[in-house]
């Protein structure tokens, strides 16, 4: 296992602390949140998320030739699929970066880069997973308890999914 995990109960957004401060942390350090004040997705759309009821987290890649991006992308889509089929649940992908449950999102995928042409210096890859929330004003969107009827303990399916993103996705070099 190569990850480091950094928790936090309040940020601002677990990409933009991973943007801000890659440097000091190693490739495949994960930033963790129990709540986002400015959580977002693709085109800086809004991620709401109620106080420790979802799986908010970024993962920081270092180091990473451009040209593996595409498999990155493609990768943390499965990852994320085959992660809610384990548990019953069958999502499908929606470009450019949603997973959906019939017509509800129940999570979002924002992957950002810092770096040249050729060689990335950071690959941020941020998941918001809508967990045990059960209400979502103003969004069309359900969660695995919705979906499930179950309540799931937050810290092991981020241990769980981290550990898959953590096996699944490249080491630098």
């Amino acid at each position: 296992m190569r990850k480091t995990v950094i928790d936090f109960d309040v940020i601002d957004s677990t990409n933009d602390h991973l943007k801000t401060h890659y440097q000091g942390y190693p490739s495949h350090t994960f930033v963790r949140a129990r709540f986002q004040n400015r959580g977002r997705g693709q085109f800086d759309r809004h991620w709401v998320s109620d106080f420790d009821q979802n799986l908010l987290f970024s993962m920081l890649l270092k180091h990473v030739d451009v040209t593996v991006l595409e498999i990155i992308r493609h990768r943390v889509k499965d990852i994320l699929l085959t992660f809610l089929e384990t548990y019953g649940i069958k999502a499908s992908f929606k470009a450019p970066n949603d997973i959906y449950v019939r017509n509800k999102k129940i999570a979002g995928v924002l992957i950002e880069t810092k770096g040249t042409a050729k060689t990335l210096d950071a690959v941020m890859i941020g998941i918001g997973l809508n967990v045990n929330q059960h209400r979502f004003e103003g969004f069309d969107a359900t969660s695995m308890a919705i979906e499930s009827g179950e309540i799931y303990p937050l810290d092991d399916l981020f241990d769980c999914l981290s550990s898959r993103l953590d096996e699944k996705l490249p080491t630098s070099p």
